[in-house]
């Protein structure tokens, strides 16, 4: 398989052509997905702006990329049943996952550094926590909040979730630093295995109904991979714009490496495997309908996990991070606080 860095330039050519298919790409998208019932603001998304900004996951030098991330709101569309209490655990953890991937949070430390100091407050039992870090301060706030919940009973779930997170990001720079792309089943492995909803999703689902059985850990596992597939789709033309060779990490662009097609024909196909693992994911759900009472806990949470799937393809959408008209507005909201 030829560079990273030799197939970057040859798409750059291309990209007129992925421009244009994109409006159709979207259009297949939507259809896939219920639009949550959430207000474009709340008082919330300010409370959790200043929370992230206080622990310095993100700080002066980053505060618009976090008013552009969106992160109260992005939690709202994929949990629109919970409440505050619920949200800011769910919140923090996204914001700090989403530093880590973008290498702002705890500079100068490895991913592997920043995850054992979050395992180890998730983990402990007592005891005061590790160190005055960012990650530290964070994972303070989510445990408390996670206890607040009186569900203690998830943080190993969550602490596994977080670990794969980390280690999947670890992957991927691995594979970029070889200067190649994994070949599609890793790669799907790779969003499968770790993505960043992962922890989200296992507190959501504890919190809607207890324990977390192997069919709904198995549902999570596809709606991260939904999810971050979708979010690969989406973002494919901001990410070959981009002059950082990182961003090419990519479910159309390993298709079209491996396969040797262009990207139009690579971003069909994502779109259509995408369309199939959302298909699996409505019978599931549909199936537990079915055979589940109406008070069972099993329904709730797997309605609770597939909507992390509809709530993401929204955010994409439509978050400040993801469109350039509402990262205007949004900074602009912001730097208004």
């Amino acid at each position: 398989m030829p560079r990273t860095s030799d197939l970057h330039s040859r798409w750059q050519r291309e990209s007129e052509e992925l421009h244009a298919l994109m409006p159709w790409a979207r259009a297949r998208l939507d259809a896939l997905f219920p639009v949550p019932d959430v207000p474009r603001h709340h008082p919330f998304d300010m409370e959790v702006f200043d929370r992230v900004l206080k622990v310095g996951l993100f700080d002066g030098s980053t505060r618009q990329e976090l008013a552009a991330l969106e992160c109260g709101r992005g939690v709202r569309l994929c949990a629109p049943d919970g409440d505050p209490e619920l949200w800011l655990p769910l919140a923090m953890l996204f914001a700090f996952v989403t530093a880590a991937d973008d290498g702002v949070a705890e500079q100068g430390s490895s991913l592997h550094e920043i995850g054992l100091t979050a395992d180890r407050i998730l983990r402990r039992q007592q005891g005061p926590r590790p160190d005055q870090s960012a990650t530290a301060r964070c994972f303070d706030v989510v445990r408390e909040q996670i206890e607040k919940l009186d569900a203690t009973g998830c943080l190993p779930l969550v602490a596994d979730q977080v670990a794969a997170s980390l280690r999947s990001m670890a992957r991927q720079q691995r594979y970029l630093r070889e200067d190649r792309l994994p070949d599609p089943s890793a790669y799907l492995a790779l969003r499968q295995d770790g993505n960043s909803i992962g922890p989200m999703i296992a507190l959501h689902q504890w919190v809607t109904g207890g324990p977390v059985d192997l069919l709904l850990r198995e549902t999570a596992s596809l709606v991260s991979l939904i999810s971050g597939l979708d979010n690969d789709i989406l973002g494919a033309p901001k990410d070959l714009a981009c002059a950082n060779q990182f961003d090419l990490c990519n479910f159309v662009f390993v298709l079209a490496a491996h396969h040797e097609i262009p990207l139009t024909a690579a971003l069909r196909s994502a779109v259509t495997v995408v369309e199939a693992y959302a298909y699996r994911l409505h019978s599931l759900v549909e199936e537990v309908e079915r055979t589940e009472p109406g008070f069972s806990p099993l329904r709730r949470q797997m309605r609770a996990t597939a909507g992390w799937a509809a709530g993401t393809h929204v955010f994409f959408r439509t978050a400040g991070r993801y469109t350039e008209a509402d990262s205007i507005n949004a900074l602009h909201g912001a730097q208004s606080l």
